[in-house]
């Protein structure tokens, strides 16, 4: 994440094995690079910085009510997000995502869930309006069984639930899309995959817990990579229509 702004907030505590995800993402040649990461699974959060390519690392204030971190996603040098959790006890937790437009100075809370043992994890923004976040749920009632991704559609302003799939096995990890409309999330038993902005799903067979996926553009096309309990490959041609784009090809 490319900024020139600069804090002072010296870093507290040992945090090198809580950061859960960081993000770096290219911006003007003129800028620093800032690297961002937060962290941790059963808390407690943590949001951390490096304008020095990671010699020295400052930290940053969360709000109390982001209790876990999971994944951090910054769309221009002042609007970033957080996966996060209200509670370190997930039977006691609602997913939640933090928003800051200062460049991290401040956070604050634009979703929450309304149903406890579940928690956001990973966050993907094809765009600078449109968003997408995974929401895990660990309920042990079968009868709770609905699955639900995280929209946004006017920059991470607020945020609604989209449905995913009916099935109690189903536990949401990675997420990515190529465009606003075109998607996949990871999750177990299998990957789900959309070309109509998540209206849709369809089962994907790129791996189990598949908790990265990461989307390399070139002028040749797309190469897609899927993470999960093994490593899965897809080469997208430059031309691929939506449809070809979401089969069940494995990565």
């Amino acid at each position: 994440f490319f900024s020139s702004r600069r804090r002072h907030t010296r870093l507290q505590g040992d945090w090198s094995s809580d950061v859960c995800s960081s993000d770096l993402n290219a911006g003007n040649l003129d800028h620093r690079p800032r690297i961002i990461g937060v962290g941790r699974v059963g808390g407690p959060a943590a949001y951390i910085w490096s304008d020095d390519l990671g010699k020295t690392w400052k930290q940053g204030t969360l709000p109390e009510i982001g209790a876990m971190a999971f994944d951090v996603k910054f769309v221009d040098d002042q609007r970033g997000f957080i996966a996060s959790a209200t509670h370190a006890d997930v039977a006691q937790s609602q997913a939640l995502i933090l928003a800051t437009d200062d460049g991290g100075s401040t956070w604050r809370e634009v979703y929450r869930s309304a149903r406890p043992f579940e928690v956001t994890w990973k966050l993907s923004f094809p765009s600078k309006d449109v968003g997408y976040c995974t929401i895990q749920s660990y309920n042990p009632d079968t009868s709770a069984s609905a699955r639900f991704v995280a929209k946004t559609t006017d920059g991470g302003k607020t945020w609604s639930e989209i449905p995913l799939v009916d099935d109690h096995r189903v536990r949401q990890f990675g997420v990515a899309f190529l465009d606003e409309n075109i998607g996949w999330v990871g999750a177990m038993p299998h990957g789900f995959g959309t070309t109509d902005g998540g209206n849709s799903w369809s089962k994907v067979d790129f791996g189990n817990a598949v908790n990265k996926i990461r989307l390399i553009s070139s002028s040749e096309g797309v190469t897609g990579y899927a993470i999960g309990a093994e490593v899965h490959r897809m080469q997208l041609p430059a031309n691929a229509t939506g449809k070809e784009r979401s089969s069940n090809n494995s990565p």
